[in-house]
């Protein structure tokens, strides 16, 4: 995601800087409460935009091999703070080739936003990438956006948050019959939309970049695991790299087979029109700052191509803001290992770019 500024002046972060930023996520997070669940939460980088609440919201159920099946749900949304200020609607119809789908978001575009994009409003499309719950209770779910439909509010969405309050349970299995209708149930929830920052969260001492930070992108991919007989080995790692999640595709990210002559050899690419490549090493241990996704990372740039602009070259990247790509546990791996030899593990993470200059003033 690029950043633009009229005019930019930056320091190196200092620790107590960095120490106040980090007292202030943990009061927001504080403040946030029930959605802190780690699990339905999404990765540093992305702050709360809006909240919303369900009015006249029902799921449909159809009978089917005498069980209720989901098949829809739809909703009006209103602000949570305001219920006279009606937001936008949300609907899903249940597909059995988008089983991860969770649903499109409508939000109202504001009149300036109108007048500039020519729509009222915009959409966001969600995939489920955390769930808890079961069948006697309407679920919590972490969608991360799929795909955006026109400018607008939406457009900038980056993760959906469903947040239960009451309703939406089928009834009991006893009551689906042959020849049963569809039933209809009301249902109640909360809806949080997140956007990604603008700039990167803080990020541990060790991880900390040298210079100014000029471009970020959000990458999802696959991580390749080998079990060697005792253990999960890691061979490779790919990923697509877009400029928010479900927006446009930008470049990539991938594992050079052949190390550079300065021993890089992890690379990121960005597509033409103004394409470049940069390739680097790691320039510090990984940190593990979420127990469950792969470390974050900072590497230093060994080699690149169209690596200049305005602002100079690419000379750092980090890592950060992980979600998901670790193998199974020790204790997982046994019974893993019995179907599967060769894993690939989903993965998502946002990829800063830093140029070299430690004080800087751009106009």
């Amino acid at each position: 995601m690029a950043v633009a500024a009229a005019v930019i002046r930056c320091r190196r972060l200092n620790i107590p800087r960095a120490f106040v930023i980090s007292m202030m996520i943990n009061a927001i997070q504080a403040a946030i409460g029930r959605s802190m669940d780690p699990l339905l939460t999404p990765p540093a980088g992305n702050s709360l935009h809006i909240k919303a609440s369900s009015v006249d919201g029902v799921q449909i159920y159809t009978c089917s091999g005498g069980e209720w099946r989901f098949l829809s749900a739809s909703a009006s949304l209103v602000d949570s703070s305001n219920s006279s200020i009606f937001i936008g609607t949300y609907a899903y119809v249940y597909s059995p080739k988008h089983v991860s789908a969770i649903g499109t978001w409508s939000l109202n575009n504001s009149e300036g936003v109108i007048a500039e994009s020519g729509h009222a409003a915009s959409e966001v499309t969600g995939r489920v990438i955390a769930f808890r719950g079961n069948k006697f209770a309407l679920p919590a779910f972490l969608a991360q956006a799929s795909s955006h439909l026109f400018d607008g509010t939406a457009s900038l969405v980056s993760y959906i948050q469903q947040i239960p309050s009451d309703g939406g349970v089928p009834p009991g299995s006893s009551s689906c019959r042959k020849g049963s209708r569809q039933v209809h149930i009301p249902f109640e929830a909360d809806y949080w939309f997140w956007t990604q920052d603008r700039q990167p969260p803080s990020v541990p001492s060790e991880l900390s970049a040298i210079g100014l930070m000029i471009e970020g992108f959000f990458g999802t991919g696959h991580v390749k695991y080998v079990f060697n007989g005792t253990s999960w080995q890691q061979k490779n790692i790919t990923a697509s790299m877009y400029d928010v999640p479900g927006g446009i595709l930008v470049g990539r990210f991938f594992i050079e087979s052949h190390a550079d002559d300065a021993g890089g050899s992890f690379t990121w690419e960005v597509f033409n029109p103004n394409g470049w490549t940069v390739t680097a090493k790691s320039a510090s241990p990984g940190v593990q700052v979420d127990g469950s996704s792969l470390p974050w990372r900072l590497f230093s740039v060994t080699s690149a191509s169209f690596n200049e602009s305005f602002l100079g070259p690419i000379t750092q990247v980090q890592m950060i803001s992980t979600r998901g790509g670790l193998p199974p546990t020790p204790m997982q791996a046994q019974a893993v290992v019995e179907t599967w030899k060769i894993m690939l593990l989903q993965w998502s993470f946002k990829v800063c770019m830093k140029i070299s200059d430690s004080e800087c003033t751009i106009t």
